[in-house]
């Protein structure tokens, strides 16, 4: 039955191309730009989920008030993670994390280049997958190097790297730093996003220094253990600051002339990893990438469902309005003995066709807008993002409820005549 109805559903196309055309354009524009905004939300809020550990993974930051000016700063020193760790029930481990830019010598050529530094357990605790190399011992030695896919290529031509040479500025002389594993590139939406690695080096000197409790130049981030209870893990990372740094606070404030009425003691908590995208409350920074607003994301949301509101609506305009054409052929089919139900289905059934037809067009048009959408709103999307398991039955949705939306009326409507 339902051959039969997509059969003279295609039929009544080709008899009506230019009715046709201008339908299935306006609605496959429609889903082309549903479909690009569905790309950028799903972008936006899938922002490194792709960590396994990304539910124990925490940003340390801070509150301080300076002079009645309230600040929120995810910037810490070196202090805060290995003190943390060592000291609250809990966290069961740390990385540090630092941008950091270098000189590299290329024979004769000289050029900087993006080494950030973070400690060696750092592929431990972020799912970044190696091409080459051990996760585990890459970033022991402290003249190591884990370069990026794309770094390899670019510094060696290839990415098989593993044991070659670069020469980085250290303080004033070049020194040797070897390659000891490939990554791939990071994806798109992770908030780290690194070329280069090195380990982070703490001499004696800094670590025996408390100022380094606020001296503050890097992203730490904690790692606490399944059962901990977050609250009672900030209240004991806070109780363990004061007693530990407030004597080195109170003489950093007579050093400069300043009392507890200008500048309080930091106030420490946590922020879970998978927020920091959609955080606009805390600036980014060191490495991490520049957060959004889920605002955004609302709104291109509703933007969306408009759009293809005023598509479907138009659907069933034009087509309610050729209907006084096709009351023949309604007459004849329920002459015949054709009934109601039988002539709903097969207008639900033509505008599902409509609608396929729409939806692979749409597909073609947002692989051509891609280029400028990604221009538009600053994002590196690509087509393959739409192969996703989520993501398709997002869109089988979408044209179900699409076809059937545009297509009930009117097949009410022409099924009274």
């Amino acid at each position: 039955m339902w051959k039969h109805y997509l059969k003279t559903a295609w039929r009544n196309i080709k008899r009506n191309k230019t009715f046709s055309i201008i339908n299935i354009f306006g609605l496959s524009i429609g889903l082309a730009c549903s479909m690009l905004i569905v790309l950028y939300v799903k972008d936006e809020n899938s922002f490194d989920r792709f960590h396994k550990n990304r539910d124990h993974i925490y940003r340390v930051i801070s509150k301080m008030n300076a002079r009645g000016d309230v600040k929120v700063t995810s910037n810490t020193g070196l202090f805060q993670g290995p003190k943390f760790a060592q000291n609250v029930p809990g966290v069961k481990g740390f990385i540090r994390y630092q941008a950091f830019s270098v000189d590299v010598k290329n024979g004769s050529e000289v050029h900087s280049e993006n080494v950030d530094r973070v400690d060696s357990n750092f592929f431990s605790v972020f799912t970044f997958p190696l091409i080459a190399g051990n996760a585990t011992t890459c970033l022991k030695d402290p003249y190591s190097l884990v370069l990026s896919e794309d770094a390899a290529i670019k510094q060696f031509g290839t990415v098989d790297a593993i044991g070659k040479v670069v020469m980085i500025k250290d303080d004033s002389a070049f020194v040797p730093y070897r390659v000891s594993a490939v990554a791939k590139n990071c994806p798109q939406n992770s908030s780290i996003r690194f070329d280069a690695l090195s380990a982070i080096r703490v001499t004696d000197a800094e670590k025996s220094n408390t100022e380094n409790w606020f001296n503050s130049f890097l992203n730490t981030f904690v790692v606490l253990e399944d059962n901990a209870d977050l609250h009672d893990v900030e209240k004991r990372m806070q109780a363990y600051f004061v007693k530990d740094a407030a004597t080195t606070f109170n003489s950093l404030l007579k050093k400069y002339g300043m009392s507890e009425n200008d500048v309080s003691l930091p106030t420490y908590r946590l922020q879970a990893y998978t927020d920091m995208h959609l955080d606009r409350d805390i600036s980014s920074g060191n490495g991490i990438r520049q957060t959004s607003s889920p605002v955004y994301s609302y709104i291109l949301s509703a933007i969306a469902l408009f759009i293809l509101l005023i598509a479907c609506i138009n659907f069933i305009n034009l087509t309610v309005a050729r209907s006084v054409k096709r009351a023949k052929e309604i007459g004849i089919r329920k002459v015949v003995g054709g009934g109601r139900k039988q002539l709903i289905k097969q207008f639900l059934g033509e505008s599902l066709l409509f609608c396929f037809i729409a939806f692979g067009i749409a597909l073609l048009l947002t692989y051509l807008m891609l280029p400028l959408f990604n221009r538009l709103s600053n994002k590196s999307l690509s087509f393959s993002y739409l192969i996703d398991a989520k993501l398709i039955v997002t869109y089988v949705l979408l044209f179900i409820v699409t076809g059937l939306l545009a297509g009930f009326y009117p097949a009410i409507v022409l099924s009274r005549f």
